[in-house]
């Protein structure tokens, strides 16, 4: 064979490979394209701020986005924590992949010019034990007047699931938490009695203990006019949302019973009068004035269990 044949062949094969490793990665690079990263959160917040002289009750301005489900806020008494993380679409439930985040966005509520601290979840996981990853982000409890955030984990290769608490003085994972504490720090939620009525006719969204005002205000309720800065606020920033929450341990079950009749009660009403209401199985209906929180609490009970 001639030579300048031999040297044809050479380029040839050359090119040839050259074009099948361009596919390649040009199939690698589409590839790369189709997973999207997306951002789960709770929103932002600014403008953080104590509502009462005694510290007790903190508000806030949310983002249009802000939201307190599924623990990705939460208030204790002295912090409040955000969720925040980053993922990609390869299946936001599955293991941990390259490039994913976790963060728990820390305030201290003792200190309200203090930045926040910004926890990496992921990292407080390993430290604790390797052999388990972070599937959910759970509330603050309380428990010997210590808070720790709940934290829901997965093991890789058994798929048990646990739920331990992390110390949020020390950031470090202390052990497991049980059904009591679970059941002793359960948010409160005023629905199924005239309050939670009250509360919903007033355009507030009430979920996991947070208090989330919304445009357009209702202009009904005494809250509106003893806090009528915070509601002039949220008027001249309408796509935002505005947030009251109380701080536990700081102010009693029933105080703050008692604030949410007079808040939400009509104009000029010092208290709303809190009815809830059961109907059974056959039909028949049973009302019962709630004065008190402990009245709350047995018939809201009662209603869980029902």
């Amino acid at each position: 064979m001639k030579k300048w044949k031999i040297v044809a062949l050479l380029l040839i094969s050359i090119l040839s490979i050259s074009m099948i490793v361009y596919k390649k990665n040009l199939d690698l690079q589409k590839n790369e394209h189709k997973i999207k990263w997306e951002k789960y959160d709770a929103g932002s917040i600014k403008e953080l701020h104590y509502l009462d002289e005694e510290k007790r009750i903190i508000s806030f301005r949310g983002s249009e986005d802000f939201t307190s489900l599924n623990g990705w806020a939460s208030i204790g008494d002295r912090y409040l924590v955000l969720g925040t993380r980053t993922a990609s679409n390869e299946g936001i439930d599955e293991e941990p992949k390259k490039g994913w985040t976790w963060h728990a966005i820390v305030y201290d509520l003792d200190y309200l010019d203090k930045k926040p601290e910004k926890v990496d979840l992921y990292q407080v996981v390993k430290n604790y034990d390797k052999n388990f990853y972070l599937l959910f982000q759970g509330n603050i409890v309380i428990e010997d007047e210590k808070e720790y955030l709940l934290l829901t984990l997965q093991q890789y290769e058994k798929k048990n699931r646990i739920t331990v608490k992390m110390d949020l003085d020390s950031n470090k994972i202390v052990g497991e938490t049980t059904e009591k504490l679970l059941k002793s720090n359960y948010p409160t939620s005023h629905n199924l009695t005239s309050l939670g009525d009250a509360i919903n006719n007033s355009n507030v969204y009430n979920r996991n203990d947070f208090f989330i005002f919304s445009y357009p205000y209702c202009d009904c309720i005494n809250f509106e006019k003893d806090y009528s800065k915070f509601i002039q606020l949220g008027k001249a920033n309408k796509e935002d949302k505005m947030v009251v929450a109380f701080r536990k341990r700081k102010i009693s079950v029933e105080e703050s019973y008692q604030m949410l009749r007079h808040w939400f009660a009509p104009l000029g009403q010092n208290k709303l009068e809190v009815i809830g209401t059961y109907e059974s199985n056959d039909g028949e209906k049973q009302t019962k004035v709630l004065e008190t929180y402990q009245e709350f609490a047995e018939w809201t009970h009662l209603e869980r269990d029902w």
